[in-house]
Formats: C-alpha cells, sequence, structure tokens
C-alpha cells in the first residue's frame, strides 16, 4: 500500500501483524465471528503501537454476518502510528 510510506521503520514491523491476524483469524474455522474477531484482536494486541479501528466480518453487501458463511469477509482497519491501514481476507467456502 502506498500508506505503507509513511510508516516508521518500527511501525512498519508492527504492520507486518495485520496480515498474519487475517490468516490467524481464518484459521480459527467454524461459522462463529466472534471466535474470529478474537483470534484478529489477540494477535494485533501483540504490538503497542497498533490501535484497532475495527474488526467486522460481513457479508457480499457489506452487512455484519451472524454466522460465516459463503461471501463472507473479514475486514480490519488499524491505526499504526499516525497511519490508519485496513485489509480484509475471504472467510467460508466460496
Amino acid at each position: 500500500s502506498s500508506r505503507n510510506a509513511y510508516l516508521s521503520p518500527e511501525e512498519r514491523a508492527a504492520a507486518h501483524l495485520i496480515p498474519t491476524a487475517l490468516r490467524n483469524g481464518a484459521a480459527v474455522g467454524g461459522d462463529d465471528p466472534a471466535a474470529v474477531k478474537q483470534a484478529v484482536e489477540a494477535t494485533l494486541s501483540e504490538s503497542p503501537l497498533i490501535r484497532i479501528d475495527y474488526v467486522e466480518i460481513v457479508d457480499e453487501s457489506i452487512q455484519p454476518v451472524e454466522r460465516i458463511g459463503p461471501g463472507s469477509r473479514l475486514c480490519l482497519a488499524a491505526w499504526v502510528g499516525k497511519t490508519r491501514l485496513i485489509d480484509n481476507r475471504a472467510l467460508g467456502a466460496e
């Protein structure tokens, strides 16, 4: 992302937790959004440089879901220093 240019070396190292958090959330499996969110938040909390803006699981119409299923996406936004980074990953059977 072009926003990475705004990160200091320490912030850039912390930002590597974002894709790790998405992988960890996806690895939880099952259909419980709360369990996935908990895994993501636990990973991101490993760095004091990261402040979570949101972690959400949505459907194709970008509405929060009660159960993970086909078309669900794990979305997150987090502040790393003064830079807001966003990312997402597919969940559920495609």
